[in-house]
């Protein structure tokens, strides 16, 4: 869980591609990137090379976030859709095909001091400049940084920036228990396009009520589900800053 909890933050830090070998460059830092107020993402995490979960959403400013999240049948996860909107600081969900919508909180306390970690520790680790990649017909340069943790664990994060216009437009974040690994434990993959698009907007859930006392979507995933929305909001405030 703390593996999963940090593939969450790094992810969540900046906004699946395999590319083919390529020189590589070290460089001191990534270059800035653009700020943006709205965007569509789509996403998917793989467990052990097999897709677990796979997601889509919009961005609408750093508090008003929609997503959809579809579980695929996997050990211990059972194949559910949760549907999640963060809406100037509060929380709603929905679950599979029913209607209704549930106010799960608000998302207002900041999170963790080490759960977003890249202001003080990004300028310390190795970054380096894989080389030119097209993400969707877009020309993006592709960075590489590793995270090393003291238990041994490394997250790896490839980021690809555009080359016309900074925006992030792809990453992908590995984690492995161990480094000679080959195999990643997890894999996240997101791509963000259509950035400033007009069409984009997030609404609160007319018929929202408070969740009912003892019921709640799929053990656990909730709490993922919610971190992840939690994670996004505070990257988003990180990001646009």
């Amino acid at each position: 869980m703390k593996l999963m909890t940090r593939l969450f933050a790094v992810c969540a830090a900046f906004a699946l591609l395999v590319v083919p070998a390529a020189a590589q460059t070290r460089v001191d830092a990534l270059p800035t990137t653009a700020a943006f107020e709205k965007a569509r993402f789509e996403f998917i995490l793989t467990l052990f090379g097999e897709p677990v979960a796979v997601g889509q959403g919009v961005i609408d400013g750093p508090d008003r976030l929609h997503l959809t999240l579809k579980t695929l049948d996997a050990p211990d996860l059972p194949a559910e859709t949760i549907e999640a909107i963060l809406y100037d600081g509060v929380y709603y969900t929905r679950e599979n095909d029913d209607l209704q919508w549930y106010i799960e909180g608000e998302l207002a306390a900041p999170l963790p001091e080490d759960a977003l970690p890249i202001d003080a520790e990004l300028p310390e680790l190795p970054i380096t400049l894989i080389g030119a990649v097209d993400v969707a017909g877009v020309p993006t340069d592709h960075y590489q940084i590793w995270f090393n943790f003291e238990d041994g664990s490394v997250i790896t994060l490839d980021t690809f920036i555009g080359q016309r216009t900074p925006y992030v437009h792809k990453l992908q974040i590995n984690a492995y228990v161990d480094p000679d690994d080959t195999l990643a434990l997890l894999s996240f993959a997101y791509r963000y396009y259509d950035f400033e698009a007009e069409d984009i907007a997030v609404y609160r859930p007319e018929n929202a009520i408070p969740r009912p006392e003892g019921e709640g979507i799929v053990d656990g995933l909730s709490d993922n589900v919610k971190l992840g929305m939690f994670q996004l909001r505070d990257a988003l405030h990180w990001q646009m800053r």
